[in-house]
């Protein structure tokens, strides 16, 4: 879900005693339900797992994603809606930065060794580093790069010109450093160049993301790049596992000379909208449209907008795996059933993250102009994965009068729709409903791991979501009953936050 909610649970009070998710009954198909948890289950193992690496817009983990969206549209027999009959829609967007050819890292170790690392796998240059200026100079290991009262790492040698050979991290117990800080210490201390080794903490990434949050300053004015902690060995003599151990600082020069240079530029390139159609049965309603969308991007490695810091997998299972395996299942229901009288869009968001740019961008696309004037609404799901008090939260009630017929006559045994009339700006409906089309946002509230690390499928309720599919093929199958699109309301409640009831809490 996008980034402004963050502001939300920095006002929310301390969170109250959790309150246990329903059963969940993967392994047991529900004969009332249309939707399989366990099929959910499968899907949802994919899309938050560690293949998509927390599928930040423009990473290899998100295509990999996109990858397989298409090909559980074709298996179900969804048909491609994008451009030029594929299943892509396309957009231009910048996310954080990318290293050019001009990068260099290479250590002479002595004797006539060489030790060349391959960007991208054994080594980075950090965002922020100084840009095109040739390092060639000796080595220092100086531990973990501290410089407090009872911790002195530059304490006895000399780093003036020299490369720091500094460790990320802390040792346990002790207050967090950033890439920046040790960078800055390290200029301070008259350092050339700072090279960083390893993750920042056990079970973290083993380099940093290209992103000024695991960056360093640019006013920092030192050349910093990092390390794989395989390296460590051949570079220190100190195997990574005792490096990280050490009692206290265990500081020394080396005799290896670095050669190092930085460049990196803005991560420009062509996001993907993933986009499937079930062609309506009705001759006389096929033309219209009814979108069904979920964005299926996250934050990468902590890449942005996490709330704890950590560069480790944000695997989003709620915050959106659970909305994009609904989407996909509801496709797959409808392109087996045929039971839909419009034609349906099955639309998955990237960008949704950075301010809602993959939906955006869809929508302002000339070429969908005749689409949208063609639909009659669009429903929205993110973070529907986390049922709790068997209830789901229904917002934008209030963009059209039709939609309290269409909602009423809702029934899911187990499941309470609490409806709202307020649309609320902070994810894709949004987008619809600035263009004054009718929209429904489904939603089952935010969490404490939310926007973090812990944000994995182990918290997911299945039959939760299993019935929030139900209520959507309930609320399809009631507007395919109208035989006219909703009408817009103009006094529809576009705030941002709820007016009439409060967010749901973190739980």
């Amino acid at each position: 879900m996008w980034t402004t909610l963050i502001a939300a649970l920095s006002l929310t009070s301390a969170a109250p005693a959790a309150i246990p998710l329903s059963p969940v009954s993967s392994d047991l198909r529900d004969s009332r339900l249309a939707l399989s948890p366990r099929t959910l289950e499968n899907y949802l193992r994919f899309i938050a797992g560690d293949e998509t690496t927390g599928r930040m817009t423009l990473s290899p983990g998100i295509d990999k994603c996109a990858a397989y969206i298409v090909e559980q549209f074709k298996k179900a027999g969804v048909q491609p809606g994008g451009t030029d009959g594929t299943y892509f829609h396309e957009y231009d967007v910048t996310a954080n930065q990318r290293p050019t050819k001009n990068n260099v890292l290479a250590f002479s170790l002595g004797g006539g060794k060489r030790l060349s690392p391959e960007i991208g796998k054994d080594y980075v240059p950090l965002v922020g580093s100084d840009s095109m200026k040739l390092v060639n100079a000796t080595m220092v290991y100086v531990g973990y790069g501290l410089d407090e009262s009872d911790w002195k790492d530059y304490e006895g040698v000399d780093v003036q010109g020299k490369v720091a050979l500094a460790l990320r991290g802390v040792p346990e117990g002790r207050t967090p450093r950033s890439n920046g800080w040790k960078a800055r210490t390290a200029k301070e201390k008259g350092a050339a160049a700072i090279v960083f080794v390893g993750p920042s903490a056990p079970g973290r990434s083993e380099l940093p993301a290209y992103t000024p949050g695991q960056g360093i300053p640019s006013s920092t004015g030192i050349v910093a790049a990092a390390i794989h902690s395989k390296l460590l060995k051949d570079l220190a003599g100190i195997p990574y596992s005792e490096a990280r151990a050490a009692k206290a600082p265990a500081s020394k020069s080396l005799g290896v000379v670095a050669k190092i240079v930085t460049e990196l530029e803005r991560n420009q390139g062509m996001a993907k909208n993933v986009i499937g159609v079930v062609p309506g049965k009705d001759p006389a309603l096929r033309g219209e449209y009814l979108i069904l969308g979920a964005h299926y991007d996250h934050l990468g490695r902590g890449e942005i907008a996490s709330r704890t810091g950590s560069d480790a997998i944000h695997y989003g299972a709620d915050d959106n795996g659970s909305g994009t395996t609904l989407v996909v299942a509801l496709a797959e229901h409808f392109a087996k059933t045929r039971s839909n009288r419009r034609t349906l869009i099955f639309q998955l968001y990237s960008g949704e993250e950075m301010g809602l740019l993959g939906s955006r961008a869809w929508a302002n696309d000339p070429a969908n102009e005749a689409t949208l004037k063609a639909t009659t609404a669009m429903i929205n799901m993110d973070m529907v994965g986390r049922v709790r008090n068997d209830t789901v939260y229904v917002y934008g009630a209030s963009t059209s009068a039709g939609w309290n017929d269409v909602l009423d006559a809702v029934r899911v045994e187990g499941l309470k729709l609490d409806v709202n009339p307020h649309t609320r700006g902070d994810s894709d409906h949004a987008t619809f409903g600035r263009k004054s089309l009718p929209v429904l946002f489904f939603h089952t509230g935010l969490h404490n791991e939310y926007h973090s690390e812990k944000d994995t499928i182990d918290g997911i309720n299945f039959q939760g979501m299993a019935q929030v599919g139900e209520a959507i093929i309930q609320v399809v199958d009631g507007l395919d009953k109208l035989q006219k699109k909703l009408e817009w309301n103009p006094q529809a409640d576009l705030g941002g936050k709820p007016t009439d009831r409060r967010i749901p809490p973190i739980r």
